[in-house]
């Protein structure tokens, strides 16, 4: 033979087409070892039937795959059949047709059409239904055209071409030709991407909740064995996820209660924007496992921990950012990531009241809207951001190695913490508790501590005349709680 192609094989007879069958294809199949095809006695008959042999070995493989399972796992830059369904509709949609409804319904004894039977033909122009149906036609042709020339049509050879046609133009097709079938259900997953979007949980400000969304869908389809559609998980399903999530994740209770009210969010939404009105929200009204995780309680420290936690972070951190940001903590009750996550920009120390402003920006998410605000700088905690700024240098971040990482910088303190104290229900948190206990005492106000806490029902600045008369009320009301505080 003067040419070598792979898996020919010469035989008495003359050539064959052998080929081994991958393994998975073989148990599938039950089909021996290999598959063999004839191409015949000369070597011009292996070049002719070559190209088939290989489309049949092919096909025989492609038919052996099991259908695709709505439990399978889909990669993140895979596409869901809810996606792809959505995507194809919207495509027909761009085209001028109505992707759900390709019926052709006239009444041809209607005068007024033009019909005549004898001819079996319109006298005028088509009725505006068939020149619709006559329109998808054509765009349909188009697209297989594309695949298989219409000189091949009905051709054996136009069979093999149309097994390279993705699903995706045989869909667009389908649903041109008979429109679109029902939406698919939507899966958990479609629910993590629909929820996603709408949020825009994308943005790097954001990155905590998406860790934690990506963290209950993954643990959801871990309990359940897969992505399940949503219309098939029972309120048993719902009680197991969250069993599943309190024993696999170790969380506390709040945490299990944010996880929860995500699964509970995610899918309302999902089901609200696709219109699944048969289905219903197994999360609703489920009550949250608490046997084994007690409500989270948070205990604010003494005056006399506070100095000494403040010893230890002073005297053996290598660097004075995490005394810095302890030392804001405990002088102004602010959460860690608002202090974490400062711009030097947020800074003001000149001003008639020096404060600090707690606002949302690219890379920090406050936790409510009443979270934004201005803290006044007294006493120590004055003193404090003084240092920062200057150790900030031209830096536009107050605390650069914690920027965006509060995580990072609570874990870092909770190693000082833990030399004072093995309390659980003490941690970097329980600075704000303290915060507050210390304006209660002092006999300050709600509406203030609102104000200075960034509480709900904090936004009270109208009350005072303005942001200077709110920063002033507030700073006579810390100046009173931290008169006798740990500095």
């Amino acid at each position: 033979m003067g040419f070598i192609l792979k898996y020919v094989q010469k035989t008495k007879s003359g050539y064959r087409y052998r080929r081994r069958w991958p393994q998975a294809v073989r148990e599938t199949l039950d089909c021996g070892e290999y598959f063999f095809e004839v191409l015949g006695k000369t070597e011009n008959d292996v070049l002719a039937k070559y190209a088939k042999a290989e489309r049949n070995f092919k096909c025989k493989i492609a038919g052996s795959k099991p259908k695709s399972d709505v439990k399978a796992e889909i990669g993140e830059d895979q596409k869901t059949a809810l996606q792809l369904h959505k995507e194809i509709a919207e495509r027909i949609r761009k085209a001028g047709f109505d992707p759900y409804n390709a019926s052709v319904e006239i009444d041809l004894d209607d005068p007024s059409l033009g019909f005549d039977p004898d001819t079996n033909s319109f006298l005028g122009e088509l009725p505006p239904a068939l020149r619709e149906a006559e329109s998808r036609g054509f765009l349909a042709d188009e697209v297989l055209n594309a695949y298989i020339p219409w000189q091949l049509d009905g051709s054996e050879e136009a069979k093999y071409l149309a097994m390279d046609i993705p699903q995706s133009e045989l869909d667009f097709v389908r649903g041109l030709a008979n429109g679109m079938p029902k939406m698919p259900s939507p899966t958990i997953e479609d629910a993590r991407r629909e929820y996603l979007e709408h949020k825009g949980y994308h943005a790097p400000k954001e990155k905590k909740n998406l860790d934690r969304i990506n963290d209950v869908v993954s643990a959801a389809k871990e309990a359940l064995g897969g992505d399940f559609k949503l219309g098939e998980i029972s309120t048993k399903d719902a009680r197991k996820i969250l069993n599943y999530i309190k024993e696999s994740r170790g969380i506390k209770f709040s945490t299990l209660k944010r996880y929860y009210n995500d699964l509970r969010a995610m899918i309302n939404f999902t089901l609200r924007e696709l219109d699944c009105d048969d289905i219903v929200n197994r999360f609703e009204g489920i009550t949250i496992p608490k046997d084994s995780i007690a409500k989270e309680e948070r205990e604010p420290f003494t005056e006399g921990e506070i100095i000494a936690i403040t010893t230890q972070i002073k005297s053996r951190s290598n660097s004075n950012t995490l005394w810095l940001i302890w030392s804001l903590l405990n002088g102004t009750g602010c959460r860690l990531d608002e202090i974490a996550s400062l711009r030097t920009g947020d800074v003001f120390l000149t001003h008639t009241v020096p404060h600090l402003r707690i606002v949302e920006h690219e890379l920090r998410r406050l936790k409510s809207k009443s979270s934004a605000r201005s803290v006044p700088l007294v006493g120590n905690s004055l003193e404090v951001a003084g240092i920062a700024l200057r150790e900030a240098g031209d830096s536009d971040k107050l605390f650069s190695r914690y920027f965006d990482k509060a995580d990072n910088a609570s874990s870092a303190l909770m190693k000082y913490v833990r030399t004072i104290t093995q309390n659980e229900k003490k941690v970097v948190h329980s600075l704000r508790h303290t915060m507050k206990d210390r304006l209660v005492l002092a006999g300050v106000s709600q509406q203030i501590r609102n104000m200075i806490l960034g509480h709900s029902s904090g936004n009270v600045s109208g009350a005072y005349g303005g942001q200077s008369a709110s920063l002033e009320a507030s700073r006579k009301g810390l100046i009173k709680a931290l008169e006798k505080a740990s500095f």
